[in-house]
């Protein structure tokens, strides 16, 4: 039994539109991870990063587009980027994935949050173009971090572990099959 990997990408698409879509908490999606997963699972379609990216574009039908919508979408390809080096992470749960895993996680947060708060500073006009105002809108976006950190951490590990745990009993089935014939 072999994982179809269509059916996965959908089933993410749509869970991840789901989850912009329900009411949460700021900053509080799955996006980072799924494109973190995408990567790391897609790579070998050079249109990986087009999951997140689809379940970004749909959601923002919705819930509409802003200014930074563009620095947004080029996170969400850069983090997708990133993920190409869990491919080895990637239907292992063992201590060195989680912690491949965990790591990446947080480098996803943190790449969201320089370069989204980069736009946010850029082209919405909210602060002046100065230091002072480079600073006062990094600073103020801090409360916004510990959300997206704990929710692409949470993601992240669900999306992995959950694919883990499916490969390993694809793995199974398999071989039971192949006993059976045998």
């Amino acid at each position: 039994m072999k994982i179809n990997k269509l059916y996965l990408v959908l089933s993410i698409i749509v869970i991840a539109i789901f989850a912009r879509l329900i009411p949460h908490a700021p900053n509080f999606t799955p996006l980072l991870a799924v494109a973190l997963f995408s990567g790391a699972i897609l790579s070998k379609n050079k249109l990986f990063y087009l999951v997140p990216v689809s379940a970004l574009l749909i959601s923002d039908l919705f819930l509409g587009f802003s200014s930074i919508t563009p620095v947004i979408y080029f996170s969400l390809g850069l983090i997708a980027v990133l993920g190409i080096t869990l491919k080895k992470a990637a239907g292992n749960f063992d201590r060195k994935s989680i912690m491949a895993i965990t790591i990446k996680s947080f480098a996803a947060a943190v790449i969201f949050f320089i370069v989204s708060n980069m736009g946010v500073f850029l082209l919405t006009g909210m602060y002046p173009i100065s230091l002072a105002g480079l600073v006062e809108c990094y600073t103020l976006a801090i409360p916004f971090f510990r959300n997206t950190l704990i929710s692409t951490m949470a993601y992240s590990f669900s999306l992995f572990g959950l694919y883990a745990a499916v490969k390993s009993t694809a793995k199974k089935t398999s071989k039971k099959k192949a006993v059976s014939k045998g």
